[in-house]
């Protein structure tokens, strides 16, 4: 095998591939765990790369990367570490480069310095891509900008506690003119909708999850790439074959696919929130949480307690939600909001949570928005034992002001919702 290319194109163009071996997969002590099998052919290059729970394979040409000069010389297979080949490429000055293969071992040298050399070994086995079932349960195609903005905007709130393994993913959802994405950790959830005419083809409903341990391999994927639009499929198991249920993603002549996905299926539904009817709608400023986030943060110094939990009350007379931490050191932070809009039922209806949650809220918007926080008077369960008497009055619903694009017609809906706390 030997070919010339440019080495800043063919380091960009490997990095789908770095992506999902270097960053998805275990070491193991027999050979590197960072391996793809490369194949050079007479105008592209087949790149091939698999882990557990992902795979990618691209066609790297002049066709998808204009500067990328490719020529070859002499075709051939070979299986080396991309870790390996990355640096080597980055590692010389930016310039024509001749790859080659001899003896066990691939080598690069400047075209325009030939004392610039690197070398490394390469390994018998080739990389072995899963098949795929036949039959498509749901597809779509959407707008990769759209479809990346919207992982973007609910990547903080992917659980991380592995004794929750089945909320660590990402839920997409799709109709008509809407996308949606949703993900949380069974107490805290975020939703982020976006509606526009041109945003996405499909034919039917569209629920997916996305496993959390590839979200970051597709972000920064997607965001090499210039694909206006990407296609998605989800493919049935086929298990004659021992072939998982799988998600296929398509651009840029590269095919993505994401495995392991059955142990998210019990993710529950949660896009009725979007719509349930409160008692209490008060709307207030985000600039007085920060305020109340940062008194939180201050009792959390030299608090042992697993549970932090803050009490939010209404006061009618004086127009302000009185937010107080419930711990030794104390915060009391009053944020006042707009009468004319707010509707209250009861005297002085309040609710209590688990304070890290309106952390969270205070960062998700920009100074001075107007928010809309929904939530029963949790004073119904106060001294109830129930363990789940919490579910009794529901949770707290926070509405963001809607952001409208006019360059792409769109406008974009983002909720928090989270559980009330009887402790």
């Amino acid at each position: 095998m030997k070919f010339t290319v440019n080495s800043v194109e063919f380091a960009r163009s490997l990095t789908p591939a770095y992506e999902v071996v270097v960053k998805n997969s275990k070491k193991e002590e027999d050979k590197p765990s960072n391996l793809i099998t490369l194949e050079a052919t007479s105008d592209k290059i087949l790149v091939k790369a698999a882990t557990n729970t992902v795979s990618v394979i691209c066609e790297i040409s002049d066709s998808v990367y204009g500067d990328l000069g490719y020529s070859c010389k002499d075709e051939g297979i070979v299986t080396t570490s991309v870790k390996n080949m990355m640096e080597s490429l980055r590692s010389l000055p930016p310039s024509e480069v001749e790859v080659s293969e001899k003896k066990g071992e691939v080598f690069i040298v400047s075209k325009k310095n030939r004392k610039f050399k690197r070398s490394f070994a390469t390994y018998d086995e080739k990389v072995k891509v899963m098949g795929m079932g036949k039959k498509v349960e749901q597809e779509l195609t959407v707008d990769r900008e759209i479809f990346l903005k919207g992982i973007n905007r609910v990547f903080f709130a992917l659980c991380d506690e592995e004794s929750l393994y089945q909320y660590m993913c990402l839920v997409f959802e799709a109709e008509k003119n809407m996308a949606r994405f949703s993900c949380g950790n069974g107490a805290r959830f975020v939703i982020d909708e976006i509606e526009g005419k041109n945003i996405l083809k499909t034919k039917g409903g569209i629920r997916m999850t996305v496993p959390k341990t590839v979200l970051p391999t597709i972000k920064k994927i997607l965001s090499e790439v210039s694909d206006e639009s990407i296609s998605i499929k989800q493919i049935e198991k086929d298990d004659a074959n021992h072939i998982p249920e799988q998600i296929v993603f398509s651009f840029s002549d590269m095919t993505l696919r994401m495995y392991g996905i059955e142990p998210f299926s019990t993710f529950p539904s949660i896009s009725h929130i979007m719509t349930r009817d409160y008692s209490n709608h008060v709307y207030c400023s985000s600039t007085g949480w920060n305020y109340a986030a940062n008194g939180i943060a201050m009792t959390k110094n030299d608090h042992m307690d697993k549970i932090h939990n803050s009490e939010v009350t209404i006061e009618p007379d004086d127009c302000q939600l009185i937010i107080k931490s419930c711990t030794k050191n104390d915060a009391v932070s009053p944020v006042t909001f707009d009468d004319t809009k707010t509707t209250i039922k009861g005297e002085a209806p309040w609710f209590r949570c688990n304070s890290a949650f309106l952390q969270e809220l205070a960062t998700c918007t920009s100074e001075d928005a107007e928010l809309e926080v929904c939530f029963e008077d949790q004073s119904v369960i106060e001294g109830d034992d129930d363990p789940n008497a919490a579910n009794k009055v529901g949770p707290v619903r926070v509405k963001f002001p809607d952001v409208s694009d006019e360059a792409r017609d769109t406008i974009e809906k983002f909720i928090m919702f989270f559980a009330v706390s009887n402790q």
